[in-house]
């Protein structure tokens, strides 16, 4: 199944190299695409009834099943600190988003890649409150409706 154009622009907004935790991975998809592309490690992660999904989603990819790990909790409580170089969190409402951005950057990652569903504003306000930079900003159109895509990385110390 082609990945939507909305995951496609997630996709390019992710450095091609080190480990990525895909948060909230719902039926795999990114992940997969992810270890498609060369991937070497990607934990995808997903909270109650949708990890089976997740687990039967990437049994079903026997080509790209070896390099991801999937696991489960909620929010970025399955990925330790400095684990991942990216971290990925997609497909989910801006206010979700926003209130897991602190997180996200407390586990230490390089780059931290941000897709909203909606309500982009709220991740606005919360990358303006991290010390991070927006390395890249991409919107697509998908469906007929605007996703905005942002990628950051961590403000360096002066």
């Amino acid at each position: 199944m082609p990945l939507p154009l909305r995951l496609l622009h997630v996709l390019a907004a992710i450095p091609p190299h080190g480990a990525v935790a895909d948060i909230g991975a719902g039926d795999g998809q990114l992940a997969l695409a992810l270890a498609k592309r060369g991937a070497m490690r990607v934990i995808a992660t997903e909270i109650g009834g949708s990890y089976p999904r997740l687990l039967l989603a990437v049994a079903h990819a026997p080509d790209a099943a070896d390099r991801i790990e999937t696991r489960r909790g909620p929010s970025l409580e399955p990925i330790q600190h400095g684990e991942v170089a990216t971290i990925v969190i997609a497909g989910m409402g801006g206010h979700t988003i926003a209130g897991m951005l602190q997180e996200a950057v407390a586990r230490n990652p390089q780059w931290i890649v941000l897709q909203p569903m909606q309500h982009a504003m709220a991740v606005e306000a919360a990358i303006a409150e991290q010390p991070c930079t927006v390395d890249a900003y991409d919107v697509c159109m998908d469906r007929g409706r605007s996703y905005g895509v942002w990628r950051l990385s961590r403000r360096s110390a002066r």
